[in-house]
């Protein structure tokens, strides 16, 4: 048994869910109008560098995070927290650039090429934990 009410919690959550989708459509694509692609050529192998280690670390930190904390949880409580950990605020980096005029340095540009190759890895392991919690067994 149900209450009447929940079928309409769930539609308000489906517009929630829909109305943040968007949102981080729309940022990811601002992110992208901001990066110069001549610079993002010189510096891409630097960016990329940095987007794997500020993927990797946070969800290596949560990972052991887990496993201290909560021996035996290792997987799949432990990827979880590591990618809820994964993301970078690639929204932040345009603001804190911007307003230091430096966004179109090449300092700025690594940062948010990182920043922006990072958030399309967080995506990736956000969809394989997605997988994971409609019951996937294992992430092949």
């Amino acid at each position: 048994w149900t209450p009447r009410w929940s079928d309409e919690v769930v539609e308000a959550m489906d517009i929630w869910s829909f109305a943040g989708t968007i949102g981080v459509t729309l940022l990811i694509m601002e992110s992208g109008m901001h990066i110069n692609f001549e610079k993002v050529r010189q510096i891409g192998g630097k960016a990329l560098i940095v987007a794997i280690i500020g993927t990797v670390a946070p969800m290596i930190v949560g990972m052991l995070l887990v496993a201290v904390l909560f021996p035996g949880k290792l997987y799949p409580d432990g990827f979880s927290a590591g990618c809820a950990l994964a993301p970078t605020s690639v929204g932040i980096s345009i603001k804190l650039l911007g307003d230091a005029k430096m966004l179109n340095s090449m300092a700025g540009q690594t940062t948010l090429t990182a920043a922006f190759i990072d958030d399309v890895f967080s995506l990736v392991l956000l969809g394989l934990l997605s997988s994971l919690a409609d019951g996937a067994e294992n992430l092949a």
